[in-house]
């Protein structure tokens, strides 16, 4: 069975804010799978990320936790021991989790062949992250999980078209041309006039 030296679960937007503030499920399911895995000795490491969506921000919501730790919650009820869970907790959107992935976990751990379990509807855009801010020094793989119907993001073409318009300056594998652009970039003030434009009921669940 191949071996890798991290398996990477990114953080989603919780379903229901406010209310029951659980993840997706196809969250649940790479985590799931991410266990089973490491228990297999497929990886040493299994690293969470994310602190929460950059709408809340917006919103001026404080999630009542960070989505790198929640998920680390997880981990440790399902028997993962805590040296081998990994978290990165600054990143808002996908962008800036391979942004800080590679700065703080990456490359301190040298960590340079990984397995992202991601959604099934994900992995498009996530692969092209991974090429444009980790590089070709990178071995990067993926495992798809199933996510239900209603948890597709409804604008995920639009989202990834308007992020690779802000990506196509950067040459691959050059983090630093990004330094400094989270959360003030042109970028995050054109998702957050979007957002505002909607309704209030509409702004944390489309």
């Amino acid at each position: 069975m191949k071996r890798y030296d991290g398996i990477v679960i990114l953080g989603s937007q919780p379903i229901n804010p406010s209310v029951s503030w659980t993840f997706p499920t196809h969250v649940y399911n790479s985590l799931d799978r991410a266990i089973e895995l490491h228990h297999k000795k497929v990886s040493p490491y299994i690293i969470v990320s994310g602190k929460w969506s950059v709408r809340f921000d917006t919103l001026k919501i404080t999630p009542p936790f960070t989505e790198c730790d929640k998920m680390a919650e997880y981990l440790l009820e399902k028997g993962v021991t805590k040296e081998f869970i990994l978290r990165e907790d600054e990143s808002k959107d996908t962008v800036s989790n391979l942004y800080y992935l590679k700065k703080l976990i990456f490359k301190p751990r040298k960590i340079k062949e990984i397995l992202f379990i991601v959604a099934d509807f994900r992995i498009e855009r996530i692969r092209y992250f991974c090429k444009r801010i980790l590089g070709s020094e990178y071995k990067v793989h993926f495992l798809s999980v199933n996510s239900e119907s209603g948890e597709i993001y409804p604008n995920e073409a639009h989202t990834f078209k308007i992020y690779k318009e802000f990506l196509s300056p950067m040459k691959s594998g050059d983090d630093a041309w990004l330094d400094g652009k989270f959360f003030t970039a042109p970028i995050y003030s054109y998702w957050k006039n979007l957002l505002l434009k909607k309704s209030p009921k509409d702004r944390l669940f489309s």
